[in-house]
């Protein structure tokens, strides 16, 4: 949400702010993953499968953020399509 809000669809994004966001979103994603790790709630491939899976999340999106919104349009005013293809 970050990067979507901030960087790609803010105008001028201040950047000391951008930076500052980053720091602290990484310093938050580090802590879970070694408090998952301390408390043995969590293996070490779990979180690095998750943040990739994330990652590759966060890139299929802003790659295809126009063509799923179209598709998301088109179907929401097609009850057939709408009801067949729901998500």
């Amino acid at each position: 949400m970050y990067i979507q809000f901030r960087q790609k669809y803010a105008k001028d994004p201040n950047k000391i702010i951008n930076v500052l966001l980053i720091i602290f979103l990484v310093y938050c994603v580090v802590m879970n993953a070694l408090a998952g790790l301390w408390n043995g709630t969590n293996f070490l491939y779990q979180s690095v499968m998750g943040m990739g899976m994330g990652l590759l999340q966060l890139v299929l999106c802003l790659n295809y953020d126009d063509e799923i919104h179209q598709w998301c349009e088109q179907t929401a005013f097609m009850i057939k399509a709408s009801r067949k293809r729901k998500f």
